[in-house]
């Protein structure tokens, strides 16, 4: 069967994909998708009998089973027909990637659009050549804008997805050390996010550039096209101030007009990340009054710098992700929160691959310069250095031991490390 009359027979339904059987419900379409350690076609006769109306599958197949078709890559399949669905629904779109920053930015966006237009932005962290797709195929003709997150992980992912997505506008929120294991070194991990701009920059889209990025700046060119944005010492269109950090972030906007911002969210790190949602936002002509209600209802969940009480102590739970960039503003910004004592949680920096020791070591050497009382590493990627305010465990279970034995309250607790290090688990009982 050709992909367009894939698409013909399941347009109806697109929104009802699934790839997992346990999430099935009557009517779904199951895509039997394959990875290292599961193969999707093996439960595709189970998806039928969970209710699926259609299985799409590219190993396991009985002609005599209705309703299940055969292609030659379901991954391909899937990705074919978000660029159709694309195509056929060709509202405006924005494309948002860069090292730290690029879900926050998302999320505070879609929080403004949303209030504007009827808005589809990528759930979660739905970045990779799985999640673009499924979240394009969401899009309805009642949507007027769309919002996707771009993730990339090595060379080349950031064109792949723009050809699956095709933005219309361009944001890179950062450039930083993430991903160097897959990227091999920091210049091409530049270089494949800079896809994102050269993709939009073909078909005359606009680009939205950090001039506070020293590495976004330099290919900056100021023109109709490219929107300069950043504090009011740069040469950008869209001038701001950050005028207080902690305990929440309030902001000036000098250029183009004069407001002031307030958000629920706090640091210099996310500055950045409000800044770069505003331009964006009155660029495409957001009125000011929905902008400043859009950031003021955005409250940080999902362990993005993610405040809790937590055994009368405050918890930044900041532990979906981290890289040397990530790791740094986090702990600048609880060195600045005015309060004492001070205890940094730190998970390891996943995916450095070479650079892992070396960028660990300096994160250490930075934090104990830092206003920060205590720093409790854990795991095994942790140099050992001989320092009153460093305590090393080697797991989760064993830092969790420490922090019951010390039972203190009143602290500011900073948790932070990638997702596979688990941090959050310190706070279960």
């Amino acid at each position: 069967m050709e992909i367009s009359e894939i698409y013909k027979l399941l347009e109806d339904k697109l929104d009802r994909i699934v790839t997992d059987t346990r999430q099935i419900k009557t009517g779904d379409i199951f895509f039997a998708l394959k990875g290292p350690n599961f193969n999707g076609n093996e439960f595709a006769l189970q998806a039928l009998e969970n209710g699926a109306s259609y299985v799409i599958v590219d190993q396991f197949f009985k002609p005599e089973v209705k309703n299940m078709i055969l292609v030659p890559d379901v991954l391909t399949c899937l990705q074919n027909l978000a660029r159709i669905h694309r195509q056929n629904l060709n509202i405006p779109s924005i494309g948002i990637t860069g090292s730290n920053g690029k879900t926050t930015t998302k999320e505070l966006l879609f929080s403004i659009l949303s209030l504007w237009k009827n808005t589809l932005a990528t759930v979660g962290n739905f970045n990779n050549h799985i999640g673009v797709p499924l979240t394009i195929l969401k899009l309805k003709s009642t949507h007027e804008w769309m919002i996707i997150e771009l993730g990339a992980n090595a060379p080349g992912n950031i064109e792949e997805l723009c050809s699956i997505a095709d933005p219309d506008f361009a944001l890179i929120t950062s450039l930083g050390k993430s991903h160097l294991e897959g990227f091999g070194s920091f210049e091409k991990l530049i270089e494949t996010k800079m896809e994102l701009f050269e993709f939009v920059e073909k078909k005359s889209g606009k680009l939205f550039f950090n001039l506070n990025d020293p590495n976004i700046q330099k290919w900056y060119k100021p023109s109709d096209n490219h929107i300069g944005f950043g504090d009011d010492t740069t040469e950008s269109k869209y001038q701001f101030k950050l005028l207080e950090s902690h305990p929440k972030i309030k902001l000036q906007q000098i250029q183009p007009v004069e407001e002031i911002f307030e958000t629920e969210l706090f640091g210099e790190h996310n500055y950045q990340n409000v800044i770069a949602a505003i331009t964006i936002s009155q660029s495409i002509g957001v009125p000011i009054s929905l902008i400043r209600q859009g950031l003021k209802n955005y409250i940080p969940s999902n362990m993005r710098s993610q405040i809790l009480e937590w055994r009368n102590n405050k918890v930044i739970l900041d532990a979906y992700n981290a890289n040397p960039a990530s790791m740094k503003s986090a702990l600048v910004s609880l060195s600045q929160f005015d309060t004492s004592p001070k205890l940094a949680i730190l998970g390891k920096m996943a995916e450095l691959g070479e650079f892992s020791n070396e960028e660990h070591q300096k994160i250490l050497e930075f934090s104990l310069n830092l206003a920060i009382d205590k720093i409790l590493c854990v795991g095994g990627e942790w140099p050992v250095i001989e320092h009153q305010k460093l305590i090393y465990k080697s797991t989760v279970d064993e830092a969790k031991l420490y922090l019951n034995n010390i039972q203190s309250e009143g602290q500011t607790i900073l948790i932070k490390g990638s997702r596979s290090a688990a941090l959050e688990n310190l706070l279960k009982e």
